[in-house]
């Protein structure tokens, strides 16, 4: 599990690293298109909120 979050924060994907341990040490998981979806919401709303905060 850590090597996964690892790899995205390297990649600087923080928002699917944040998003990945949620999915990750959740009871039931998701399905692959929902996870997936939800990991690219996550990246999303990461990078808005990154770029309000630079202007």
């Amino acid at each position: 599990m850590n090597a996964l979050i690892d790899q995205l924060t390297a990649l600087r994907l923080h928002g699917m690293a944040a998003c990945a341990h949620d999915l990750l040490s959740a009871r039931k998981p998701p399905s692959l298109t929902t996870a997936i979806k939800q990991l690219i919401d996550a990246e999303t709303v990461e990078r808005r909120v990154r770029s309000i905060q630079y202007q």
